[in-house]
């Protein structure tokens, strides 16, 4: 199987791309951990891929603290003895321009989409370099690559994870850690809701979002994950510090 004996790790791993990935590892062989702050979530999501046969634990984890993020690779490599792919995907939005958003505001959005993928980059890699390396992939976001209307802390954040997923490639593929990101454009996921809500008339954001992807529709979290998948496998060998836009032709245009 594609991902045999591998074992991986997930962040936001309970919903959207983050499940849909769990899902393709789980099906190619991997033991994976699937983590997300949402216990409740995380519990039935990782009940339900056990009765389907898949070989899935639940760790609970808020990436944006150290201590958990220390616990979460700790628990993983004590559980399976080694770690070899880590899928830094949690994300959080608030959809506010730069003189709306609040510091505290700021604070949150930054500390869970860049300083997540830090944090798990900093415990991860020291894990996985005892066996040979790994791969790493980072959930950036068009939103990382091109200016979007009210969401200041969003683009600031995941065009940090987009130049750090270059950095880290820089400094660690020498030593076999393959560091990549996707960067999805508009997807049914949490993010995508959580923003529709903010934006004041969710209709008419909808329908805008839609209009500016040439392809006419939102993504699947399942064609996200798919691409990940990719990168975590070892078709992708020679692939270092690249951004794979998954986004309907958005930033084509």
């Amino acid at each position: 199987m594609e991902f045999g004996n591998k074992v991986a790790i997930v962040t936001g791993g309970a919903s959207g791309i983050g499940l849909a990935t769990v899902e393709i590892l789980a099906a190619g062989g991997a033991r994976v951990v699937l983590s997300d702050w949402d216990e409740a979530a995380g519990t039935r999501e990782t009940a339900r891929l056990q009765q389907a046969g898949r070989e899935v634990a639940y760790i609970r984890a808020d990436v944006s603290n150290s201590a958990d993020v220390q616990n979460l690779v700790a628990a993983t490599v004590s559980k399976y003895g080694r770690l070899d792919i880590l899928i830094n995907n949690a994300g959080y939005i608030i959809a506010k321009d730069v003189v709306a958003m609040q510091e505290d505001e700021w604070d949150k959005v930054l500390d869970i989409n860049a300083k997540g993928v830090f944090l798990g980059c900093h415990f991860a890699i020291p894990a996985m370099l005892k066996h040979g390396g790994g791969a790493i992939v980072n959930v950036a976001s068009i939103s990382g690559l091109v200016g979007m209307p009210g969401q200041s802390g969003y683009c600031a954040s995941k065009g940090a994870v987009v130049q750090l997923t270059k950095q880290v490639a820089v400094d660690f593929a020498g030593k076999g850690i393959r560091c990549n990101a996707v960067c999805p454009g508009s997807v049914e996921t949490r993010v995508l809701t959580d923003y529709l809500d903010s934006s004041g008339d969710a209709a008419r954001a909808r329908q805008e979002i839609v209009a500016n992807h040439p392809i006419g529709r939102t993504g699947t979290a399942a064609e996200v994950a798919e691409v990940i998948a990719f990168l975590c496998s070892d078709k992708a060998g020679f692939v270092h510090g690249a951004m794979f836009s998954v986004d309907g032709g958005y930033v084509a245009r």
